[in-house]
């Protein structure tokens, strides 16, 4: 349902402006007529897209409430007049309009431009068979697991990042800052030096005359990366190949990827979602080229008959661990349990994963940025010491 900006007055001729769901102009201008309001102007406002997050927030609060039994209407009033965040207040506030004009609440988000479609399609299936309180719930354990993983991964590479940023900084500080200082002493005798004091006076000369150039041109370079990426389909799709045969990262990355489809393959089925639409909804979800593809051609198996173990174990990256979970749900018709297992368990296997990967990347960074400095240092000492050899005897 649209949403439209518009300016009305009151009977006092006091001008009032504001947002209004509707259908149409005209229903516009009728709901207004019913609050005694008389229609100057209206036109359609572009909603941006709703943040995941405020999303799940919002979830994370309903689920309590809808499960201790308070209806839908009340839960919306409570978040909308009790949360301290203001933008989670505005949201519950608006949706609780579009509830109380007769909107399923699966509408109302799609409406608003609700950015997860999983969280749509489940509360429609919620909806559909009366079990609202327990989708929610289901949708809050998704939601939480899935933002400790990202969390915890985030937070394992974020030291070897810090790491590497410093490291970085301090190497342009010298070349900028104390390498000249060095370069003075020795005048018009630099051709005379040793080729790694050579080599450090050339890389500072490069920083001081092209550094601002230098720095533009990784900027622009990734800003443009950034944009064909996600405009162009073939660069998505070139981009998506290479970082699943980077060497290590590739496969931590399709662990990543199975995680999540298997998560979300759980939250749909064990909320009576059809397999087929469920992994239509994960094609859809997955921002990876390679992986949507796969995706498809499991989905296809799947319509033709097959089982979605036996599709799934035809493609390479799927680890073996979720094909065998998925064989046995299929088996002991538990799919849905299975699934969430070997959600779980890849999960934990990737958080661990990136957790080594830091333990060892930051002292091994450590280790490299001590041999440039003890390599730049050691040079440059090098070549104040042989001040004497080259001075006019």
């Amino acid at each position: 349902m649209p949403v439209y900006q518009y300016t009305a007055y009151a009977r006092d001729g006091q001008q009032q402006q504001g947002q209004e769901y509707a259908q149409n102009s005209a229903e516009l201008e009728r709901r207004l007529k019913q609050r005694k309001l008389i229609l100057v102007e209206s036109k359609e406002a572009k909603l941006p897209r709703l943040k995941r997050s405020l999303l799940a927030r919002l979830i994370g609060q309903l689920s309590p409430l809808l499960n201790s039994g308070i209806v839908i209407d009340r839960a919306l009033q409570i978040i909308g007049e009790d949360s301290a965040d203001k933008t989670l207040s505005n949201f519950a506030g608006q949706l609780r309009e579009s509830v109380k004009r007769g909107q399923q609440l699966s509408q109302a988000l799609e409406s608003m431009g609700a950015i997860d479609p999983l969280a749509i399609t489940v509360i429609r299936a919620g909806e559909a068979s009366g079990q609202l309180a327990e989708v929610m719930q289901t949708l809050e354990i998704h939601y939480d697991r899935s933002r400790k993983m990202r969390a915890d991964i985030q937070g394992a590479l974020l030291y070897p990042i810090v790491l590497v940023v410093l490291s970085l900084v301090s190497i342009i500080i010298l070349g900028i800052y104390v390498i000249p200082t060095f370069k003075d002493l020795f005048q018009d005798k630099v051709n005379m030096l040793s080729w790694n004091a050579r080599f450090i006076f050339a890389f500072s000369d490069l920083l001081m005359a092209y550094g601002w150039y230098i720095l533009g041109t990784i900027i622009l370079t990734v800003v443009g990366l950034q944009y064909y990426i996600r405009q162009s389909q073939f660069f998505r799709s070139w981009w998506s190949q290479i970082i699943l045969r980077l060497p290590f990262a590739g496969s931590f990355l399709s662990k990543i990827y199975t995680a999540q489809v298997m998560s979300l393959l759980a939250v749909q089925l064990r909320n009576g979602v059809p397999l087929v639409s469920a992994l239509e909804l994960i094609t859809k979800s997955t921002s990876n080229i390679v992986i949507q593809q796969r995706m498809m051609d499991i989905q296809n198996e799947v319509r033709r008959g097959r089982n979605l173990s036996l599709a799934m174990n035809n493609f390479p990256g799927i680890p073996t661990l979720a094909v065998r979970f998925l064989a046995i749900g299929e088996e002991t018709g538990k799919l849905d349990s299975m699934a969430e297992k070997a959600g779980q368990q890849i999960g934990d296997e990737v958080t661990l994963k990136a957790k080594t990967m830091a333990n060892l990347l930051g002292p091994l960074i450590i280790l490299v940025m001590g041999l440039v400095i003890a390599f730049i240092v050691i040079s440059m000492l090098v070549a104040v010491y042989s001040l004497t050899d080259l001075a006019p005897q």
